[in-house]
């Protein structure tokens, strides 16, 4: 420990680990070679900011064996403060194993921490030196909900920041499996973040600890409370900055993501070093959303944290290339009277020059996403359910409701000043026809790949463990136990490996499977198989997923000569669409028994009640119901909100399938 007290601008405490991160891809059990790494949510914001120019210190607590030493002097290598680190004899240092993804979904991470070291911090001189003379502290939710000793420490260290007239941020960074209950969870967390100055949750964090579901309403709970700012984190929809008199919405920056752990660390060390460096808001959030991006362009946590020198070329190279900085969200909530009155003089000042455009939306709350309509759209409302309006025709922008049969689809022929249509499907080879030149289309990619991707796990699973014979027994009181099939140690073959794909495989390899990616074409440094290379990969496949979209190329791809390839008793999972399966091809192997099948879309839809499918056993049939979960609305609803704030701007829409030229 050093005798002298440091000035530090920032100082945070946690616990350190080392990670071993997977040098290939599949189940973490199988893999031979790993990387050693530092791993640490606090320690990730320590260095990041070390690595922005600033002066900050790290309180922890670590073993005093190999893995602690290796982790305090790579912390210090990174010009992080560690004088008051204490190597405890009695506790080990806790590490995780980490598995590779390449970019696709999040990684699957085990720990082991339990009674580490880490959790046994306790108050001394040295960390109230440091928690005295640091401008700035920074905690997360995850260190209170190692150990009573933890959560005591994070209370110290609150309270001791706080008579020292230090700014204090809180983020969340929710770890639901180290407390007991989630009630408890929220009840301590929510106690330290009312008592920060600032917190920053993500936007599910925010869900569950407030029961609110927009980024205004969780902002609203925490400022209510005494909170000076409320940072919002919306993954790939950006971020939102409230404080009481103003917002702010910041797009999130495109990068190469290789791994997304380490993105909400870097998001909060953006956000202090904006505000250490004097930055007024709009460039506080900037930077915080670029170092958050930063960080997810490399395998490890911390690896991807910029200097000051690459943050700087990075948002230059950004803004040449005409990404959107932030934008202020104009909710007439927090302003004062006065200001509200001056925006709604200058709108009616300026209405008469702008073209006010018409939208047709299915969900009035959009405007509230938006933080109010913008003044150059008029909104109706058509939820699919209730009758239309009347006149569409100079309907400018549509977005359609989300599945309502073929009424919404049929209201577009009569819609002749449509310039852009919105479908929350993923799908759209139904509309294609119906788009004339001169409107963009945009589809729904990547708000259905948690449904869809839970909703193909639990048929696997329902196929794999016999679920239905398990339903029928319980229906005539017949307790008959048997053994059945294992998804563990299971190679699954994915046919139509993208967003939803990889969703899936995420999911399958927590449940310890093989997975075997394949796309159209090969992508050798994605380890993906391409369609041509399947004949070679079904023999030795126990599950074929497929996730295809529908198109002259997909249409009967899965058919009579590959299904034949498969081995007797291989599941044929399709959560695509059901013309990508050869309807009879099926039948034929299925009726005999040779193959089981699980089938949420199938050829004709809705399939007839006479189709011998619905009377084989080894078949398991749902609704096309995949994307149908409670996590679609909440997404669907901001994609649409960021959706028409593009539109109304004049800025190029996201998920553009087609725009056809006049």
């Amino acid at each position: 420990m050093t005798p002298r007290t440091p000035h530090l601008d920032a100082v945070t405490f946690g616990e350190a680990m080392a990670m071993f991160v997977a040098e290939e891809t599949g189940q973490l059990a199988s893999v031979t070679h790993y990387r050693r790494a530092l791993a640490g949510a606090e320690v990730n914001v320590a260095v990041a900011l070390s690595r922005l120019g600033h002066r900050v210190g790290w309180l922890g607590r670590v073993g005093d064996d190999p893995l602690g030493t290796f982790a305090v002097s790579r912390i210090a290598a990174e010009k992080v403060e560690v004088g008051a680190v204490v190597a405890d004899p009695e506790a080990p240092t806790g590490f995780q194993l980490k598995s590779r993804t390449d970019g696709q979904g999040d990684p699957l991470v085990v720990y082991y921490r339990r009674d580490s070291a880490g959790s046994r911090l306790r108050p001394s001189p040295g960390a109230d030196a440091r928690l005295t003379s640091a401008r700035h502290l920074h905690m997360t939710g995850v260190f209170p909900a190692l150990s009573a000793q933890a959560r005591a420490f994070a209370e110290y260290s609150l309270q001791t920041a706080r008579a020292a007239r230090a700014t204090i941020s809180f983020d969340p960074n929710l770890r639901p499996s180290l407390w007991p209950d989630r009630e408890e969870m929220a009840e301590v967390v929510n106690n330290l973040a009312t008592r920060s100055d600032w917190v920053l949750p993500g936007l599910a964090e925010g869900e569950l600890l407030t029961g609110r579901t927009t980024p205004r309403g969780i902002a609203d709970f925490y400022l209510e409370r005494g909170v000076s700012l409320v940072a919002v984190k919306l993954g790939a929809d950006g971020a939102a900055l409230f404080t009481r008199d103003e917002a702010w919405w910041m797009p999130a920056f495109r990068v190469t993501v290789v791994d997304t752990v380490g993105a909400g660390d870097g998001f909060a060390a953006g956000l202090i070093s904006g505000a250490i460096s004097g930055l007024p808001l709009p460039a506080r959030l900037e930077r915080a959303a670029a170092v958050g991006a930063l960080a997810t362009t490399s395998p490890g946590d911390m690896d991807g944290m910029p200097t000051e020198h690459a943050l700087d070329a990075f948002l230059t190279e950004q803004r040449t290339a005409g990404h959107q900085g932030p934008e202020r969200i104009d909710t007439g909530r927090t302003a004062p009277p006065a200001a509200r009155q001056h925006r709604a003089a200058a709108r009616e000042q300026t209405a008469d020059e702008e073209e006010t455009m018409r939208v047709l939306v299915p969900w009035p709350q959009i405007g509230e996403l938006m933080g109010g309509w913008p003044s150059n759209l008029k909104v109706d409302l058509y939820d699919g359910e209730q009758a239309p309006p009347e006149d569409v025709s100079d309907v400018a922008f549509y977005v359609m409701p989300y599945a309502k049969g073929n009424a919404p689809r049929d209201l577009i022929p009569r819609m002749t000043g449509l310039r852009a249509v919105q479908t929350l499907s993923a799908g759209v080879e139904k509309l294609l026809p119906l788009i004339t030149p001169g409107v963009v289309l945009s589809n729904g990619r990547g708000l259905h790949d948690a449904s869809v991707a839970e909703h193909a796990l639990a048929l696997v699973l329902a196929a794999q463990r016999d679920l239905p014979r398990r339903v029928h027994d319980q229906g005539a009181r017949r307790w008959a136990p048997h053994f059945t099939r294992s998804l563990a140690g299971t190679r699954a073959v994915i046919v139509g490996y993208g967003s939803i794909g990889a969703a899936i495989e995420q999911r399958l390899l927590a449940c310890e499977a093989e997975v075997v990616r394949v796309a159209s074409h090969r992508r050798p440094t994605e380890r993906v198989h391409g369609a041509a290379e399947l004949p070679e990969l079904l023999p030795h496949a126990g599950i074929v997923i497929l996730t295809l979209p529908e198109s002259p190329a997909t249409t009967g791809l899965m058919d009579a000569e590959l299904l034949a390839l498969l081995p007797d008793d291989a599941l044929v999972v399709n959560v695509g669409r059901g013309r990508t399966l050869d309807s009879a091809a099926l039948r034929a192997e299925t009726t005999t028994g040779r193959l089981r099948a699980a089938l949420d879309v199938t050829d004709p839809e809705p399939l007839p009640s006479d189709d011998p499918l619905w009377d084989c056993d080894n078949v398991l049939i749902t609704p096309h119901v995949g994307g149908g979960s409670a996590t679609f609305y909440p997404r669907a609803e901001r994609f649409a909100a960021e959706q028409l704030r593009r539109f109304a701007a004049g800025r190029p829409l996201l998920n553009v399938v087609t725009t056809t030229s006049a």
